[in-house]
């Protein structure tokens, strides 16, 4: 939606009409979501640049991944193993 708006307004400068989206009113609401969504960039650059993590709270971080990543893994382990056990069984428990 925001490409074709983008491409209507640039059809619009070169070509004006009198249904142009220049001369629209545009929703309130919508104009405060356009701006919303233009600041969230800036807002992730201040942050990033002025309130950056400590090194405690990244290695809790890291340790909390490496956890989630143990958790995960057997996990997948347990599911191969049911699996495999339930292949086994449908195999050969016919015989």
């Amino acid at each position: 939606m925001i490409f074709r708006l983008a491409i209507k307004l640039s059809i619009d400068i070169v070509r004006p009409s009198k249904w142009s989206l220049l001369h629209r009113n545009f929703d309130p609401m919508f104009k405060l979501l356009v701006l919303l969504v233009s600041a969230i960039p800036i807002l992730l650059f201040l942050k990033n640049m002025f309130f950056s993590r400590s090194e405690r709270f990244k290695k809790a971080s890291a340790d909390l991944k490496r956890q989630i990543d143990y958790l995960v893994w057997t996990i997948l382990i347990l599911v191969g193993l049911g699996i495999l056990y339930s292949l086994f069984k449908l195999i050969w428990g016919s015989h």
